[in-house]
């Protein structure tokens, strides 16, 4: 799984975390997407491997990536442990 800031969309005309996974993340990611939804992110699946969060700046996105990667290990953790 690999995210990293697109910048401004064309689109959207809005700064972008692009979130990049594979069909064997999928169940790890939708665990990750329920969390960071409760923190106030939005995070959309686009396509089937790909995800965007709309962040602010590149201040926003790396505040985003802190709170990712402590929502991974966490998610990780509780699925070991099998909750």
């Amino acid at each position: 799984m690999r995210v990293n800031y697109k910048g401004t969309d064309t689109e959207l005309k809005r700064p972008l975390a692009e979130i990049a996974y594979t069909e064997k993340e999928t169940h790890l990611l939708d665990r990750m997407i329920k969390v960071m939804t409760l923190q106030g992110y939005s995070i959309d699946t686009v396509a089937e491997g790909y995800a965007q969060c709309i962040v602010d700046d590149r201040a926003d996105y790396v505040v985003f990536m802190s709170e990712w990667k402590k929502v991974k290990r966490s998610v990780k953790m509780w699925e070991k442990y099998g909750f």
